[in-house]
């Protein structure tokens, strides 16, 4: 299984896209976490209707972190974490990093 983290924080405007695209995918085998920063939109609501699982996170580098301590991933040998970050319409780039001892971290741009 993929652990999918997605640390948020009044997203309610770009949260919908991702968990559709995320969802319409053909690989089935993951789970969602939203690790919210405490939002004061409908995040939360939109992630729970989307059968996301909801935990209290911060933004970025704590939500991933407090995202992970819920996480069942297990593809292989080693658990097996996306950390997904949220950008506004106007974002450019697009980045995939990885690190020894971290998450692969996907940018979504809207």
């Amino acid at each position: 299984m993929l652990s999918i983290i997605i640390p948020t924080l009044n997203e309610e405007n770009y949260l919908p896209f991702l968990l559709e695209s995320i969802k319409n995918q053909d690989f089935k085998d993951y789970e969602i976490i939203v690790a919210d920063a405490g939002s004061h939109d409908k995040t939360r609501e939109i992630a729970k209707n989307f059968g996301c699982k909801v935990v209290s996170g911060g933004l970025p580098a704590k939500g991933r972190n407090e995202g992970t301590k819920f996480s069942r991933g297990n593809l292989g040998k080693s658990p097996k974490i996306l950390a997904v970050k949220l950008f506004p319409a106007d974002c450019r780039q697009k980045e995939e990093t990885k690190g020894q001892n971290s998450p692969e971290a996907i940018y979504f741009c809207f």
